[in-house]
């Protein structure tokens, strides 16, 4: 009769061990939050041409209201000086990729030479966005803060 107590006891200890252990750990389980560039931004654009040398020429310096998607963007600019471009994007974490989706209807005179396009390395210090590119001596920046 020992034996069956024993053996009884043992097992209910060792059931409400393990239980109590699994209970436990699950509330000090956090997963960081999947990073992503969705959201609404507000910031500025500015393109500098470098090519003649010296301090560069600002060609671009405006303020932009940018909308990342899941795949897609839109950057809004109320000057139309570089066509209010959107298109799709791909980001794999140190660098960005913006395709342009141009239509030709822009609503105002612009250059697409000057909209970002291409890759782009990107820095993410708190909940803002930095962009940058360099080719061929023009220099395009994109710094960027989460709205929403």
């Amino acid at each position: 009769m020992r034996t069956v107590f024993k053996k009884i006891a043992v097992t209910v200890f060792s059931v409400g061990i393990v239980l109590s252990v699994f209970s436990s750990c699950s509330d000090d389980i956090v997963l960081p939050p999947v990073p992503t560039l969705i959201g609404e931004y507000s910031g500025h654009y500015s393109l500098i041409d470098f090519s003649l040398g010296g301090a560069g020429d600002t060609l671009i310096d405006i303020d932009v209201n940018w909308v990342f998607r899941k795949d897609t963007y839109e950057l809004d600019d109320t000057t139309k000086t570089i066509c209010t471009p959107s298109g799709s994007y791909i980001w794999s974490g140190t660098s960005v990729n913006l395709e342009e989706n141009f239509d030709g209807n822009s609503g105002g005179v612009c250059n697409p030479s000057r909209n970002p396009i291409g890759d782009f390395s990107i820095q993410r210090p708190d909940d803002s966005l930095i962009l940058k590119q360099n080719i061929d001596n023009i220099f395009k920046e994109i710094r960027l803060k989460k709205i929403q």
